[in-house]
């Protein structure tokens, strides 16, 4: 599967977070699984762009880390 990178662009917020998922759409849908994720997605403009280049040897779609913050 492809990696995910999902990122907020809000001020006095940063990290990320890297979702296993094989398109944009089923990465968004897997982070937002979760209700805080999902508040922390639409809060915080959020943007998911795939990693060229990285992949994860894994069928089912997974949130790998999530170390998104916001003052």
């Amino acid at each position: 599967m492809q990696v995910y990178r999902i990122e907020p662009h809000v001020q006095y917020g940063g990290g990320s977070a890297l979702v296993c998922a094989t398109s944009t759409e089923e990465a968004i849908k897997t982070f937002c699984s979760d209700e805080f994720r999902s508040y922390t997605y639409d809060e915080n403009n959020c943007t998911c762009n795939i990693i060229v280049g990285l992949d994860y040897d894994i069928t089912v779609p997974m949130v790998m880390f999530n170390d998104i913050y916001i003052e």
